[in-house]
């Protein structure tokens, strides 16, 4: 009765560990098949003008500073 349980137990962890060994396989041919047949398409993002934001970040940080040293007089 022991042994029987035993092979039981033997046949359905072999038949688990199998379709997930199965299930990894079969994504990545998947995967593989997607990203060749459907490549994703690049997006042109237009990027903000640098010189207005770093204008604007050099003003917000001098007047931080002035604000600072104002208050430690």
């Amino acid at each position: 009765m022991l042994l029987m349980g035993f092979s039981y137990m033997l046949v359905g962890m072999t038949v688990v560990f199998s379709f997930l060994i199965l299930q990894v396989i079969l994504m990545k041919v998947m995967s593989n098949f997607v990203l060749r047949y459907f490549p994703e398409k690049e997006e042109l993002i237009k990027a903000p003008s640098p010189v207005c934001r770093d204008r604007d970040i050099i003003a917000l940080i001098t007047a931080a500073v002035r604000n600072y040293e104002a208050g430690s007089e």
